[in-house]
């Protein structure tokens, strides 16, 4: 867990993009937006 708190402390570098991803205690299922009709 340190290691992954040290990498939110770091300066911003456009080279070095950081993704950040948050665990949720639900599964997401309903859709955002109707599926389209080809």
């Amino acid at each position: 867990m340190e290691q992954v708190l040290d990498v939110y402390s770091r300066p911003h570098d456009p080279a070095h993009p950081m993704v950040c991803m948050d665990e949720t205690p639900r599964q997401l299922i309903r859709q955002v937006r109707e599926p389209s009709r080809r």
